[in-house]
Formats: C-alpha cells, sequence, structure tokens
C-alpha cells in the first residue's frame, strides 16, 4: 500500500512550534558537551582565537517547510539564551537538492565546526 502526503498549508500549531523550539535547543545544549576531537581523516586547521565561540551548524533541507522554519527559530533562540556559541544555519535550495546537501556538510567539515546537526 502507498500512502501520499499532501503538504500541510496551515501555520505551525503552538505545539509544533514548542515542539521544534525543545528539539533544536536541547539538541544545541547536547552538543556543547559532546567531546571536540575532529575526526582523524580531517586536515588539520588553523586553531580558533581562545575568545572564539564554537561554532554548531544546523543543516536542515529547505526553509520553504513551516516546520523547518520554526526548528531555524528556536535554533536561534537557544543561541541567544546561550551566548556560548555561534549557531550557523545551512539549507540547499530544494528539499531535492541531495547534491548540494552533501556539499554543505562536507564544507562544514572542511570548516571545521564543532558539531553538526543535520534534520533530515
Amino acid at each position: 500500500m502507498t500512502h501520499h502526503f499532501a503538504p500541510c498549508n496551515r501555520p505551525p500549531s503552538r505545539v509544533t512550534q514548542l515542539f521544534a523550539g525543545l528539539t533544536a535547543g536541547l539538541i544545541l545544549l547536547l552538543l556543547g558537551a559532546c567531546d571536540k576531537v575532529p575526526p582523524p581523516t580531517v586536515a588539520p586547521a588553523a586553531p580558533l582565537p581562545a575568545t572564539a565561540r564554537p561554532r554548531i551548524a544546523l543543516v536542515m533541507k529547505t526553509l520553504t517547510n513551516p516546520f523547518f522554519i520554526e526548528m531555524e527559530k528556536g535554533a536561534r533562540r537557544a543561541e541567544q539564551e546561550e551566548q556560548e556559541l555561534d549557531l550557523l544555519v545551512r539549507t540547499a535550495a530544494q528539499e531535492t537538492s541531495i547534491e548540494q546537501q552533501i556539499g554543505i556538510v562536507d564544507q562544514l567539515i572542511r570548516d571545521r565546526v564543532a558539531a553538526i546537526v543535520i534534520a533530515p
């Protein structure tokens, strides 16, 4: 049996907004406690200045979906509350831009961000 899902044109509910914000905030908080040892296959980069805040990347398919828009808003609120990290939000042009999405993640790895959060 095949299921087809139609896009929802309703604005996100308060529950959806709260869930998206809490999820993004929790992910960012948990990632702050992660070990920051780079993977051995990544070429060494210049160290960040002592005053630099860790950069956390949030990668989403696109910002045309209301769920992802709310997720970014929640992540931005968490960034403002924490004030100890810099949030980088990256999206592809379309949800089906798979090669572009791969390129975004590859670039973030080369840029040696502290953590990458991917919302599939």
